[in-house]
C-alpha cells in the first residue's frame, strides 16, 4: 500500500504539567498563587503577588533609668520581626554611693555601724536591715572625721552574733530611688576579720571574749548550738579566775513608802543585756522613772511600763555599755518633780555576782558575759 505523508495527521502532544505549590508574600519579598506550567513549552499559570510590605507601629521613646533600660522612639512590625528598637543602657550610679564599711564599738553594746558615702544630688539617705526576720529602717546618721555618714544597727542579741545581717542603703535621685546593698556580714565575720589584721594583744582577748560571750549566749537559749560561732577560731579569752572578786552595788535608800516599791532587780538575758526591774505603785501614770550611769540620765514614763502580770510593772534598762558592767545604775521615782519612795542602785555585776558559782548554762553565760565586760573596761582605758 502506498501512504500519502500528506494525508498523515499526528495528534498533538499535549502539556506535560507540573503544580508548583505557592508561595505566600512578606514584608520584603513577593510571593506567587499555585501554578501549573509545561515542561516542553512556555505555558504557565503562574500569578506573582507583591511584597506585602510592613504594618509598621510607633512607640514613644523611654528614658533609661538606674534599675531599667530604656530606648529611644522606635517602630517595629506586626508581620515580622522588623524593628528600630535600640536599647539604652540603665544609668550607672555614682561609685561613691556606696556602703564602705562596717564595724563594732567594742566598749559599747554589740551594735554594727555602717559607713556609707552619699554623693551630691542623692537626696534623704537612708538604711535598711533585715536580720532575722526582722526589717528595720535607720533615717538617723552621724558624720564622721573623713565626712562619711554612720548609721547604726542596733539589736543584735548576744546569741545571734554569728547570724547574717542584710544592709541596704537608699537615697533619692531625681524621682528615682536608688540603692546599693551587702548582702551578708555579721558580728562574727567583724570579729573574724580583726582577728587575722590586729597584733593588739588586748583587743584579740576582747574580741575572743565577746565570741566565747555569744556561744554561751546560744547554749543558754538554744539557739543553733550546732553551730558555736566560736568554731574553727583560734581564740585567748580572759581567764575568769583572775578577775578577783565582784563588787555589788545593789543597795536601797531612803524612806518608802506605798507610791513606789522595788520589787526586785534582775538582767533580762533573753535578748540584749537589759537591767529588768519589777515595781509595785498605786500611782504608776503619774511617776516619772529617772536612771542615772555615769554621766547619762535617761527617763521614763510610768505610763508606759508594762504589767508584769501580777498587779506590778516592769522597767527595763538597756543602756550599760559593755565597759560599764560594774559601774553604778541609779533608779529612782518622781512626781510633781519631787523624789518619792526609796532610791534603788544597782549594776550588771550586783547580778552576776549571784550567778557565777553556778555550774550551769546560766553559770557559763555570766562568766563570760563579766569576762567580756572586763576586757571591754580594760580595752576602753587606751
Amino acid at each position: 500500500m502506498i501512504y500519502d505523508k500528506d494525508s498523515v495527521i499526528i495528534a498533538p502532544l499535549g502539556h506535560d504539567l507540573t503544580s508548583p505549590e505557592g508561595k505566600a508574600a512578606t514584608c520584603e519579598e513577593g510571593g506567587w498563587k499555585a501554578y501549573e506550567d509545561c515542561s516542553r513549552c512556555d505555558h504557565t499559570t503562574y500569578e506573582a503577588i507583591e511584597k506585602l510590605g510592613h504594618d509598621l507601629t510607633s512607640h514613644e521613646a523611654k528614658a533609661p533609668t538606674y534599675s531599667s533600660v530604656g530606648w529611644n522612639a522606635y517602630e517595629d512590625c506586626s508581620r515580622c520581626d522588623y524593628t528600630t528598637y535600640a536599647e539604652l543602657p540603665a544609668l550607672e550610679l555614682d561609685p561613691d554611693f556606696k556602703i564602705r564599711s562596717a564595724y563594732l564599738n567594742l566598749t559599747e553594746d554589740i551594735n554594727v555601724i555602717y559607713r556609707v558615702t552619699v554623693p551630691v544630688g542623692y537626696d534623704d539617705p537612708y538604711m535598711v536591715f533585715e536580720f532575722n526576720g526582722r526589717t528595720v529602717t535607720v533615717s538617723e546618721s552621724v558624720t564622721d572625721e573623713n565626712g562619711r555618714l554612720c548609721y547604726k544597727f542596733e539589736g543584735v542579741n548576744p546569741q545571734c552574733i554569728g547570724d547574717n545581717i542584710h544592709a541596704t542603703l537608699y537615697a533619692e535621685v531625681g524621682d528615682e530611688t536608688v540603692s546599693v546593698c551587702i548582702e551578708s556580714y555579721s558580728v562574727r565575720q567583724y570579729c573574724v576579720n580583726q582577728l587575722a589584721a590586729t597584733e593588739d594583744a588586748k583587743l584579740k582577748t576582747l574580741l575572743s571574749d565577746l565570741l566565747v560571750y555569744g556561744e554561751k549566749a546560744q547554749l543558754y537559749r538554744g539557739y543553733k548550738v550546732e553551730s558555736p560561732v566560736t568554731a574553727g577560731l583560734e581564740l585567748t579569752p580572759t581567764d575568769f579566775a583572775t578577775l578577783g572578786e565582784l563588787s555589788d552595788r545593789y543597795s536601797l535608800s531612803g524612806e518608802a513608802d506605798g507610791r513606789i516599791v522595788w520589787k526586785s532587780a534582775g538582767l533580762y538575758l533573753a535578748n540584749d543585756l537589759s537591767i529588768c526591774l519589777r515595781i509595785d505603785s498605786n500611782c504608776i501614770e503619774e511617776l516619772t522613772f529617772r536612771i542615772k550611769i555615769g554621766g547619762r540620765v535617761k527617763t521614763v514614763s510610768g505610763a508606759e511600763l508594762e504589767s508584769d502580770g501580777e498587779g506590778g510593772y516592769i522597767l527595763t534598762f538597756d543602756g550599760v555599755m559593755a565597759n560599764e558592767l560594774d559601774r553604778t545604775v541609779t533608779f529612782s521615782a518622781e512626781l510633781g518633780g519631787e523624789t518619792v519612795g526609796q532610791v534603788l542602785t544597782y549594776s550588771v555585776n550586783s547580778y552576776i555576782k549571784n550567778y557565777v558559782s553556778n555550774a550551769d548554762a546560766l553559770g557559763e553565760l555570766v562568766r563570760a558575759l563579766c569576762c567580756y565586760g572586763a576586757s571591754a573596761t580594760e580595752y576602753a582605758k587606751d
